[in-house]
């Protein structure tokens, strides 16, 4: 499985800091692939070894952590997820 982070411009942190957060959370469960910088903003490739429905809430923990913009978006199997609950 794979899954794909996409963090909007305005951005405080680094790419970096972002895959290391995410690498020591998979441990032994997948690993960061890929990803890309672009004029506006940043992407994360995840490779999951297995799937486990409890990684999008894992992922979404590291990503407000670290205060990412609020058009962040995690993508598993062409669905998005925000990173915020949106309010009603």
């Amino acid at each position: 499985m794979d899954i794909f982070i996409y963090v909007g411009g305005g951005s405080a942190v680094s790419k970096d800091e972002i895959e290391d957060a995410l690498d020591a959370m998979l441990q032994d469960r997948g690993e960061v692939s890929g990803g890309g910088v672009g004029s506006t903003g940043f992407n994360v490739d995840i490779e999951v070894f297995e799937d486990d429905p409890s990684l999008v809430a894992e992922i979404r923990t590291i990503l407000k952590r670290f205060h990412v913009p609020e058009d962040t978006a995690i993508v598993v199997d062409g669905k998005r997820f925000a990173v915020y609950e949106q309010e009603s």
